[in-house]
């Protein structure tokens, strides 16, 4: 699908909105790049306020990754910017067979993300209760360890979550290889 608003614009003004993942993009006229892109920043960005600290690293890759892609797609030869196609950000990551993901894969994917942030939303206001009811002389003497224990239970359930998603990436890919090279 060809985009029909799609232009170069004003080089400064893509710089500056560069800085805003997504914001340039949209402002060329690739709305579902930019959107995406910023919306995955937010996502991060906004995890991160509520104490996944961890995701302040991906946060900060996905800026930079707006921002040079940005500015990538500002210098990109007419004719070939041209036959550029609006697609999720994401896709361009995956040597352009895109991701297909049906709606009700895609509405479960989010229903488990949307879990999994709601229940370290919830462990983290809990933790912050007990801490009200727990004795002043109990808790300096203990503070450190029962601190670092409660709030990074969420971290280390995410953490091990994402490597799980990675090996099983990585296997999946694995397997798509083997069974090219019997082909």
């Amino acid at each position: 699908m060809k985009n029909i608003s799609v232009k170069k614009r004003n080089k400064v003004l893509v710089f500056l909105l560069a800085f805003m993942p997504g914001a340039a993009e949209m402002y060329m006229g690739f709305i579902k790049m930019g959107a995406s892109l910023m919306a995955l920043f937010i996502a991060c960005f906004s995890c991160m306020t509520i104490g996944m600290d961890f995701l302040g690293a991906v946060a900060l890759l996905i800026w930079f990754i707006g921002f040079f892609h940005a500015l990538n797609l500002s210098d990109t030869e007419d004719s070939k910017f041209l036959q550029i196609t609006d697609d999720w950000i994401w896709n361009e990551f995956f040597d352009g067979a895109g991701v297909k993901i049906s709606p009700e894969k895609r509405r479960k994917s989010i229903a488990i993300i949307l879990i999994i942030v709601g229940l370290a939303v919830l462990w983290n206001t809990l933790v912050s209760i007990i801490e009200i009811f727990i004795p002043d002389y109990l808790w300096e003497a203990y503070y450190s360890t029962v601190k670092n224990v409660l709030y990074n239970v969420p971290q280390l359930f995410i953490s091990c979550l994402i490597i799980l998603i990675g090996f099983k990436l990585i296997k999946g890919k694995k397997q798509e290889l083997m069974i090219e090279e019997k082909e």
